[in-house]
């Protein structure tokens, strides 16, 4: 098996922690997309500190420095819009689903800017893994009023992660040097995405306050702090495997599979929540587990297209 797909098989089991997470903070503890973005896109400093206090030594590439810092901004961005889906409507699963379409949005969008063209196993792969992962949710309500509310922010979303993906790929490929280096550009790219969203924010005539979500982070330290710096593990095993993927295309299909961890995971937080929490918050996660015979059929599918991908 190519050790970009092993890489990148970590990323999704790790956002699929963080996801089920995000419904909770969505429901009651986040006031807006704005909070879920900014605190996410704050933690990009966290790859910085090595440098800041001298344990590790920057070397800034001589290529692919503005594609990479694009990406990054572009990376913040797409959380945004995610996050303004769950605000929109939180149907974890409808956004999973819709989220699932970067797969193939992106293999249209690598042919298009760099003409990338597959392997038949690997076109073969990717549409079996989509097909999938789509399949994982026809037990689920597509009823217009769930559906269209999130068809714009989501369509931000999928738009601005594929190509985040994309220009990540060509951008380490253009560096062509040590990976944590090239990675810092992409995490300072979020920086600035980050502070971006605060300055648009304010344009748009609202006003982020610093004293409310310190306030929100001492209260929830251990679950901000746990939650971010898994998504920030995630994040960085998923640009990893951007570096070593012959495509971006390749990458979105595995990092595809989060509804699969979701799926396990869910499995494992019912069986601690019957003993500890009370019946409506186990509701809420064993709704994934529902229609279970479809998504063993899903899985073998899914199986099946990992391992077209993997020849």
């Amino acid at each position: 098996m190519e050790p970009w797909l092993l890489i990148a098989l970590i990323a999704p089991s790790l956002w699929a922690i963080v996801n089920l997470i995000d419904v909770y903070f969505v429901d009651s503890v986040y006031s807006d997309e704005y909070d879920g973005a900014i605190i996410s896109g704050a933690f990009q400093i966290l790859p910085w500190l090595p440098v800041v206090v001298g344990v590790w030594r920057f070397s800034l590439p001589d290529d692919g420095k503005l594609i990479l810092m694009l990406s990054g901004v572009l990376f913040v961005w797409a959380n945004f819009y995610y996050f303004r889906s769950l605000f929109a409507k939180n149907d974890a699963s409808l956004i999973q689903l819709l989220w699932n379409f970067t797969v193939p949005l992106t293999i249209l969008l690598s042919w298009i800017m760099y003409r990338d063209v597959l392997t038949v196993n690997q076109y073969i792969g990717c549409l079996l893994v989509f097909f999938g992962i789509s399949a994982l949710h026809l037990n689920q309500d597509f009823s217009p009023g769930k559906l269209i509310p999130l068809l714009i922010p989501m369509g931000f979303a999928v738009t601005l992660l594929s190509l985040s993906m994309l220009l990540a790929n060509r951008g380490y490929e253009a560096a062509q040097g040590v990976f944590f280096d090239s990675y810092l550009l992409f995490s300072l790219g979020a920086m600035v995405g980050t502070v971006l969203l605060v300055v648009f924010q304010r344009l748009q005539g609202g006003s982020y306050s610093l004293g409310r979500i310190t306030a929100l982070s001492r209260r929830y330290f251990l679950v901000f702090f746990s939650a971010e710096a898994i998504a920030l593990v995630g994040t960085i095993f998923s640009q990893r495997a951007l570096d070593l993927s012959p495509s971006s295309a390749l990458v979105a299909t595995i990092e595809s599979l989060s509804p699969i961890f979701v799926m396990l995971f869910s499995a494992i937080f019912i069986l601690f929540l019957r003993f500890y929490f009370p019946l409506a918050t186990r509701q809420m996660y064993s709704q994934q587990l529902t229609g279970y015979r479809t998504k063993i059929l899903s899985s073998i599918i899914i199986s099946v297209g990992v391992f077209f991908l993997s020849t």
